[in-house]
């Protein structure tokens, strides 16, 4: 009778602690598993925050370098890209005039008949 009642009260004090470790280790898992989705998210929104202000930085560097595309200039109200245009069309003007210019010239090569005068008369 002793040792029934005793493999009785030993199976139910070896239940009652598996069971409480069970539900200590479940909590535990359960706390390390929130506290790590919590620390993931912190870092993601950490790097979140980093490209954003990349992509700000970008985009402002962008702005800053297009802006005069948009500018106009206050003496002839017209726009900067339109003066910038005109400049560069002046430049390969003078360019060519003085490319022609040089071809034109005799130089201390010629024989003095004077090729380059006669091929662009």
């Amino acid at each position: 009778m002793r040792l029934r009642l005793f493999t009785k009260y030993a199976f139910f004090i070896s239940t009652l602690v598996v069971g409480l470790l069970a539900v200590s280790w479940a909590l535990i898992l359960s706390i390390a598993n929130e506290e790590s989705i919590r620390h993931l998210r912190g870092l993601q929104t950490e790097k979140a925050n980093l490209a954003a202000s990349r992509i700000g930085q970008f985009l402002r560097d962008v702005d800053l370098h297009v802006s005069w595309v948009d500018l106009i200039d206050e003496q002839s109200q017209q726009p900067v890209a339109q003066l910038r245009r005109i400049e560069l069309l002046k430049l390969l003007i003078d360019s060519e005039v003085l490319i022609l210019n040089y071809l034109m010239v005799p130089s201390y090569w010629d024989d003095g008949n004077h090729r380059h005068e006669k091929a662009f008369a």
